[in-house]
């Protein structure tokens, strides 16, 4: 009887033992490992919209920075011609001959990017001043951009347009204000023609530094005005033929800073900013992978731990 009871006392623990070793494995590991896949979920999603937040912001104070370089040429021109156009219809630059001789010595330096100003009275001569001089222009009288202008009360920009000379395409936008005398009466408007080349260069060099390249798209027009690639500049929204730029184009949604896009070339991240006192959006876009290709490798690693934890579990 002695005998009998260690023997039993053994086999009791080993049915113990074996029962322990069956919750373990059936409960404890089960749970375990979904407790395990909770937590990295939660890290994967929080990861996943932090990173993602992060970049919406990098890209929009990027295309906020780039637009800014924009808006400061564009304010510019519009504060000369607001002080010009208060000068000539104030009569503080004298007589029309005092006028064009001061036209021709600021010709190069009142305004970036414009081949100085002029002013075009609204008589039925169309009488026009120019660094050139004093001209008549009859036909001017009824025009749309000469109509613009006199209705313009602060200076503003018309919508953008192109010419080609000597074999050279240059993009222009008209910037004008209407001219009014002592009394208040309109008599004219003072006005510039802006070229995008000019501030091109510009914000295609900051762009760069941001790994990324920009449209600057006219909504008055339809047209690009400005890009990255010198091929889309001009090109109207609805004419466009580029399946990489139509693609770009169909996504230009102004109320829609940020977007992720799928293109002919693959997902593109996209931001849109407008040019404030303007009709101008900037976009910048970057591929996909090289804006998120940090956060796809974190995330690589970590659901790669996360099946090395699991089979650590499964296995020991």
């Amino acid at each position: 009887m002695a005998d009998k009871a260690p023997k039993k006392m053994k086999q009791e623990k080993r049915k113990n033992f074996v029962g322990m070793a069956d919750v373990i494995l059936m409960r404890v590991v089960p749970a375990t490992m979904v407790v395990v896949a909770i937590i990295f979920t939660l890290i994967f999603i929080n990861i996943n919209i932090s990173y993602t937040n992060q970049i919406r912001n990098r890209m929009a104070g990027e295309c906020d920075s780039v637009s800014n370089r924009v808006q400061v040429w564009s304010e510019s021109a519009m504060q000369v011609l607001n002080t010009l156009a208060d000068a000539v219809g104030g009569g503080f630059l004298g007589d029309n001959s005092n006028i064009t001789a001061y036209m021709a010595a600021v010709r190069d330096s009142v305004i970036d990017g414009a081949d100085g100003f002029y002013v075009v009275f609204n008589d039925e001569k169309g009488t026009t001043l120019s660094y050139d001089g004093e001209e008549e222009y009859p036909d001017y009288i009824g025009q749309d951009w000469l109509d613009f202008g006199l209705g313009c009360d602060e200076a503003a920009f018309d919508k953008c347009s192109y010419y080609s000379e000597d074999g050279v395409t240059e993009y222009t936008v008209t910037c004008a204000k209407n001219i009014k005398d002592n009394s208040g009466t309109v008599i004219g408007m003072v006005g510039t023609d802006l070229q995008f080349s000019m501030i091109r260069d510009t914000v295609d060099e900051y762009s760069k530094k941001f790994n990324a390249s920009f449209i600057l798209y006219d909504t008055l027009s339809d047209m690009v005005i400005a890009a990255s690639n010198n091929d889309y500049e001009g090109v109207i929204k609805d004419q466009a033929t580029d399946p990489f730029l139509k693609n770009l184009l169909s996504d230009f949604d102004t109320n829609k800073s940020y977007q992720v896009i799928n293109t002919v070339d693959g997902k593109y991240v996209i931001n849109i900013s407008n040019v404030e006192d303007t009709e101008w959006y900037l976009m910048l876009y970057e591929d996909y992978d090289t804006a998120f290709g940090p956060l796809k490798r974190t995330l690589m690693m970590l659901v790669g731990g996360a099946v090395i934890i699991f089979l650590a579990i499964a296995i020991f």
